[in-house]
């Protein structure tokens, strides 16, 4: 029987507190199979039966329900069980006492393969510090499909004093990573910061010798459950970069990047950019600089909403491509759709527009050939006037998990094979999925708080909601689209007369899914950064703005680092928008594991500004004379 079920006692609980859950993995339940769901009651009394209701996804009760779930009120040790069987979809367990409502996912568990598209940024480390609920969440997170999760280091903390790692400090990263490795889930790991004993160039890390040794030994130390390692965060804005440009955090990546491969550290993805917006000159910057060479992965992070997605995913695609790169995986490691902060769980409306985003953007990541996808974020998590938890604050699910749960069942494995042809004025996507027999078609309008009734050319197999629900309909030409997005499955034969495959997101789809051209990657062990000098230039993203007057020359000092166990011999070359401009430093040789400072001075540079920039590339050789690094520096004019 469908509906809601309402179960009122006769009686009041008196002085209650507050209502907790006894563990998390079991709000999530089988489709029409019975569950026990325990709580804790926190009361200054005896307490007496309590009454509760069961509510559907759109927060109301059915009185059709009320014979199929029986509670139980046990006041023994102040607990209550209450005996659920519910249907497919998300429910809520509402105490009206506490004004408390817990969340239930009601939906089948993925008990083979993961596919590693989906994954989720969890940040546990830093989130959660109960580890109860933190090997709770782990669990769930195998349960539903997930097969990665992003997670932080503080690496200030971690290596507090020089080759004294902590694995474990005040955030517990052993213990966490221990549950990883028991529920057979892999962890992409993520720093941002460096320890206060290094010397740093604005928010980097200034010696890159113990920077390669460092992350030599977090990698080993971490490598069971090592899923990838994204190297710094949000480099392109102020909060993690300082608003730099790129020639700053390339030296940073380069030597992470010879380190792992030299020493064969890891075959797990290590990733550069992890970037917040789409800021072209620094990517132009990034490019110059040959860290695309380097690397076979790059991260970028997005809030922007779903109906965006697809042009935000050509312009990283096709920024690659220009570069060479265009079938490089790309992964979306941060994407989120947030509520107002201030309550436990958010409002219903703000719920459902949450959960709507997050799964559309999934979807059009899929559809658009971005390798992982990332859900932002898995626990109750405030910051601002937002919140971008997906669980509430007792991690009890919301109904944006829940979307993304019953996202993560439905396209498993199914490729994007084109938009059905079907034509509705409030319809903006009509994605469609596939496997070697089903299909399965996403309606998204985004529209949340209204219906729409759509035709469809063909009859499809069956219909469910964002959240899971089975929707019944009598005529299965037609649907209902509620909540902004519906899921349609279809035979996969006979809708393929139904496709439009010339489409912006299978053009992308396309060029993510070409075989990437096998190139030997051997980084040189020379990695040298650019030491500025306010007086003379203020950094920005986009480059530096020239602060001397004409007449004067620019002096650049560089720090070069040799990072191997064998000298290395060298000489530097400087190129102004592609001009050689001669020799700027002769044959030198540089001991191993050791770093060494370089300056020369560029006369008159303001002649050189062209198109208010000017490009200046400094080009290591090596002993025979063949380039073997180089560092683009980006200079405006001056204002």
């Amino acid at each position: 029987m469908l509906g809601t079920l309402l179960l009122l006692f006769a009686f009041i609980a008196h002085n209650i507190l507050a209502i907790s859950p006894e563990n998390r993995a079991q709000f999530f339940l089988v489709p029409n199979e019975e569950s026990i769901v325990r709580f804790v009651i926190d009361t200054e009394s005896t307490p007496q039966p309590i009454r509760y209701e069961i509510l559907d996804s759109s927060g109301k009760r059915n009185e059709e329900f009320s014979s199929t779930t029986r509670s139980e009120v046990v006041p023994q040790d102040n607990r209550i069980a209450l005996s659920v069987r519910l249907p497919q979809g998300f429910w809520e367990i509402h105490f009206p006492e506490t004004s408390q409502r817990f969340g239930l996912v009601s939906l089948p568990p993925i008990t083979g393969e993961r596919d590693p598209f989906f994954s989720i940024d969890a940040a546990l480390s830093w989130l959660v510090h109960d580890d109860q609920i933190r090997e709770e969440l782990v669990g769930i997170a195998r349960r539903v499909g997930i097969s990665m999760i992003r997670e932080r280091i503080r690496w200030s903390t971690a290596e507090a004093k020089e080759n004294q790692w902590s694995f474990e400090t005040d955030d517990r990263y052993d213990s966490l990573r221990s549950m990883f490795k028991k529920h057979g889930l892999e962890a992409l790991e993520l720093f941002h910061d460096a320890p206060h004993w290094m010397a740093k160039n604005g928010l980097y890390p200034d010696d890159l010798i113990q920077t390669a040794r460092s992350w030599e030994t977090a990698i080993r130390h971490w490598k069971p459950t090592l899923g990838g390692l994204e190297i710094w965060n949000e480099p392109d804005i102020e909060v993690f970069g300082g608003d730099l440009p790129a020639d700053q955090y390339v030296p940073l990546a380069q030597s992470i990047a010879y380190t792992v491969r030299s020493k064969a550290l890891t075959d797990k993805p290590i990733i550069a950019g992890c970037m917040a917006l789409f800021n072209r000159p620094w990517m132009e910057n990034l490019a110059e600089c040959g860290l695309l060479d380097e690397y076979e992965y790059f991260s970028f992070h997005t809030y922007y909403t779903a109906s965006e997605m697809e042009s935000l995913f050509g312009r990283f695609r096709y920024w690659l491509a220009e570069n060479d790169k265009g079938a490089m995986p790309l992964w979306l490691t941060e994407c989120g759709q947030p509520w107002q902060t201030g309550p436990e769980r958010p409002p219903i409306d703000q719920d459902w527009r949450s959960a709507c985003d997050i799964v559309m953007k999934a979807v059009e990541a899929k559809a658009c050939g971005i390798e992982r996808y990332f859900a932002f974020v898995y626990p109750f998590f405030e910051e601002g006037v937002h919140n971008f938890g997906m669980m509430d604050k007792q991690a009890s699910p919301l109904r944006a998990f829940a979307a993304y749960v019953q996202a993560i069942r439905v396209l498993s494995f199914k490729e994007y094979i084109g938009d059905l042809t079907v034509d509705h004025r409030a319809l903006h996507r009509a994605r469609v999925f596939a496997d070697g027999t089903e299909a399965v078609a996403v309606f998204y309008t985004g529209k949340t708080e209204e219906k729409f009734t759509l035709t469809l050319p063909l009859p499809a197999q069956s219909f469910e909601t964002l959240t899971g629900e089975v929707q019944t309909n009598n005529d299965m030409h037609s649907c209902i689209i509620g909540n902004g997005l519906l899921y349609a499955r279809f035979d996969r034969k006979a809708i393929t007369p139904f496709l439009k495959t010339d489409t912006a997101a299978m053009r992308q789809y396309r060029l993510a899914a070409q075989e990437l051209a096998k190139k030997e990657i051997s980084p040189s062990p020379l990695v040298f950064i650019y030491r500025y000098d306010t007086e003379q230039v203020e950094p920005t993203t986009s480059g530096y703005r020239l602060k001397e007057s004409p007449d004067k020359g620019l002096v650049l000092s560089f720090r070069t680092f040799n990072l191997s166990t064998e000298e290395q011999t060298f000489s530097f070359e400087c190129f102004v928008n592609e001009f050689p401009y001669g020799d700027t430093v002769g044959s030198v040789t540089l001991p191993p594991l050791e770093s060494k400072d370089f300056s020369f001075t560029v006369s008159n540079v303001l002649n050189f500004v062209c198109r208010d920039r000017l490009t200046m590339r400094i080009v290591a050789k090596d002993s025979d004379g063949v380039p073997c690094r180089k560092l683009v520096l980006f200079f405006l004019e001056k204002k």
